[in-house]
């Protein structure tokens, strides 16, 4: 039996959303086929910025997983208000670091 303790996952900065492939899984990763491989938990799932699980979205939609859907860390379903909210976290992170 492995002892081995495995080191946690930090997550931080903008990787903070969720695939969901279905209400009952969120995505992983991709097989070797291109298929998503997901879980049911939400903290075992692939935590990306918006961005990336757009794209991986777009794929995974397109090999016929029309539900697939990007939500938070909550499971809760991303909608303008909230990319809205998104770019202006943005905007005021520059501003606090550009002065």
């Amino acid at each position: 039996m492995d002892t081995r303790k495995r080191t946690g996952r930090t997550i931080s900065g903008r990787a903070v959303f969720l695939l969901r492939i279905n209400k009952e899984h969120f995505f992983v990763r991709l097989d070797n086929d291109g298929l998503p491989l997901g879980v049911a938990i939400p903290s075992v799932a692939a935590h990306m910025s918006y961005e990336e699980a757009d794209v991986v979205c777009q794929q995974i939609k397109a090999r016929g997983y029309m539900g697939a859907v990007v939500c938070d860390v909550m499971g809760r379903m991303v909608d303008v208000k909230a990319l809205a909210a998104i770019a202006n976290e943005d905007v005021e992170r520059a501003q606090r670091f550009w002065g």
